[in-house]
C-alpha cells in the first residue's frame, strides 16, 4: 500500500465524519424551528380562547373579569403566568380594524420559548407573542377578528 492511498482514506473519513456532524446540526436546527412553529400556533389558540372568554365577559357586563377569564383560558391552553406568559387585555383594540368597537376585546399574549441549538448562534431564547380580537354580535354570538 502506498502514502498516498493512506492518506486518500484519512481524507474520506475525516470528510465523512464532517458531513455527518454538518447533517446531524441542520436535522437539529429544522427541528426547533418546527417545535417554534408549533409554539407559536399554540400561542395563538390560547389568544384566540382567551380574547372569546375576555369577550363573553364583558358582553355579561363583567367588565372588570375579563382580564381573569383571558388568563383563565390562556392558562387551561398551556400559557399561564407561572410558565412566563404575559396577557394583556384591551378593549376596544389598540390597533387593527376594530380599534374604534367599543364592543371588541383584543388579547396579546406573549411567553419566552427556550432555545436549545440555535442559542450557539444567539440568544437563549425567543419570544413568541399572539394576538387575537374577539367581538360581540347582536345576537348573543362573538366572534374572532383580525
Amino acid at each position: 500500500m502506498t502514502v498516498k492511498k493512506c492518506a486518500e482514506r484519512g481524507f474520506v473519513l475525516i470528510s465523512a465524519l464532517l458531513l455527518l456532524i454538518l447533517i446531524a446540526a441542520v436535522t437539529g436546527i429544522f427541528t426547533e424551528t418546527a417545535q417554534l412553529q408549533q409554539a407559536r400556533q399554540m400561542a395563538q389558540t390560547a389568544a384566540d380562547a382567551a380574547a372569546v372568554a375576555a369577550c363573553f365577559e364583558m358582553r355579561k357586563g363583567n367588565t372588570s373579569g375579563m382580564r381573569a377569564a383571558a388568563e383563565a383560558d390562556a392558562a387551561r391552553n398551556g400559557f399561564s403566568s407561572e410558565r412566563g406568559a404575559s396577557v394583556v387585555v384591551h378593549t376596544p383594540p389598540m390597533s387593527g380594524e376594530f380599534q374604534a368597537n367599543t364592543g371588541a376585546v383584543e388579547v396579546e399574549l406573549s411567553v419566552e420559548q427556550p432555545l436549545i441549538l440555535m442559542k450557539m448562534f444567539g440568544p437563549s431564547t425567543v419570544r413568541i407573542a399572539a394576538r387575537a380580537v374577539a367581538t360581540a354580535g347582536a345576537a348573543g354570538q362573538v366572534t374572532l377578528g383580525e
